[in-house]
């Protein structure tokens, strides 16, 4: 059995830290015990992605003597977020041919009906041989140890808490994103408050790639990936379609010594070189196919409605009431068009969470006596995002 004297820290992340324990092994380590219903779950998870090509299998669970569970698996020499921080964006090619391998994984995973639920290119990882592989499948895990960040979350994640196919597909376009550009499709702004870069994912539209060397299908294909709606995203056949089909390897002298990239990136965007190499070693002209057959498909996603031009209709009533307040508890009320569902950004002191209302008027959140809270709606329809005033409690001081 490891023992933690045996390990060598290799890096942290928000629900797990990152170990190496010799014979080629990486072992993440969770802070806590698994219970027998989590314990199950993730068996049972496990068992059915045990054929599935292109992610990472877990080799060995064991428990420490501390009572922290560990996962075994093979040691691969970077991650997608390492790589891109030392070469820059990759070429449209590269991009490409690691679609096709996270697709293949999801694909698979999919008909086995084991959903990610976290893709992000920190578990889009590089064996030592440059096959990409994606790792860290599957729910039970994330909903006993938290794991989320905005950075690649779908928008529905975000508001809900939903983690399914469609997600996934989100998550595939944000691996795309970044593989061009070197950034999340919605990066953090420095001096923002959390809730304001949520409202951003939940309503605006990513940046565009904005490089002439990438083809227009191809943009306008990740753009149909990050729509808002999950009913507007390509399927995962169509992604398989658009992107799978081929064996790609990275050249492994690029890779360096095996290291395990996790949780968000440290790299400094000023790193990033304007360069775009051609770092994958592509068997029989793979990603060129690809490629072409990208530029010629005709039935690619279209691209996300263009909102339609100004009007004079009179704007739309979305008034948060001021909260009323109970020590422990908050009342919340608001007036609204029908047609709309509801959520509540809750900020206090730098911690932020989302209440889920659905289709009601009102809502009872429970706060901790004393802590100031800023309230802020957000009322979603298929045509968009709309974001009341926030109103402050407790003499908060909220930002609109």
């Amino acid at each position: 059995m490891t023992t933690p004297a045996d390990l060598v820290l290799l890096g942290e992340g928000p629900a797990a830290s990152v170990y190496t324990g010799g014979d080629g092994l990486a072992i993440k380590v969770f802070p806590g015990s698994l219970d027998r219903e989590t314990r199950a779950a993730f068996d049972h998870e496990r068992s059915k992605l045990r054929h599935v090509p292109s992610i990472l299998h877990i080799e060995d669970i064991q428990e420490l003597p501390d009572g922290r569970i560990a996962l075994l698996m093979a040691r691969c020499a970077q991650s997608l977020t390492g790589l891109v921080g030392e070469v820059g964006g990759l070429s449209a090619e590269d991009t490409l041919a690691v679609g096709g391998a996270v697709t293949t994984a999801l694909a698979a995973a999919h008909r086995a009906g084991v959903v990610h639920g976290g893709l992000s290119p920190n578990n889009v990882l590089l064996r030592t041989t440059g096959e990409p592989v994606v790792a860290d499948f599957g729910l039970a895990l994330r909903h006993r140890f938290a794991d989320s960040t905005v950075d690649y979350a779908a928008p529905e994640t975000l508001r809900t808490g939903l983690r399914d196919e469609r997600s996934d597909l989100y998550g595939l376009g944000a691996v795309l994103y970044f593989a061009l550009t070197g950034s999340s499709p919605f990066p953090a702004v420095i001096g923002e408050r959390p809730g304001a870069r949520i409202l951003r994912v939940l309503g605006e539209p990513a940046p565009p790639i904005e490089r002439p060397d990438v083809p227009t299908k191809l943009v306008t294909f990740i753009d149909g990936l990050l729509a808002k709606d999950p009913s507007r995203r390509p399927s995962i056949s169509e992604a398989a379609d658009l992107l799978a089909g081929g064996e790609a390897t990275l050249d492994p002298a690029l890779l360096g010594e095996p290291i395990v990239e996790i949780g968000p990136s440290s790299v400094d965007p000023r790193r990033l070189r304007a360069r775009h190499v051609s770092a994958l070693a592509i068997a029989g002209g793979v990603a060129a196919l690809v490629l072409a057959r990208l530029l010629l498909f005709g039935d690619a996603p279209p691209p996300s409605p263009t909102p339609p031009p100004p009007t004079t209709s009179p704007p739309i009533l979305l008034e948060l009431n001021p909260p009323i307040d109970h020590d422990d508890f908050v009342e919340l009320s608001w007036r609204a068009p029908d047609g709309f569902y509801f959520s509540v950004l809750i900020e206090g002191e730098d911690k932020l969470r989302i209440e889920k209302a659905d289709f009601k008027r009102s809502l009872t959140i429970p706060v901790e006596p004393g802590r100031k809270y800023c309230f802020q709606l957000q009322a979603t329809d298929p045509t968009g995002t709309l974001t009341s005033k926030p109103q402050p409690l407790r003499g908060a001081e909220c930002r609109p």
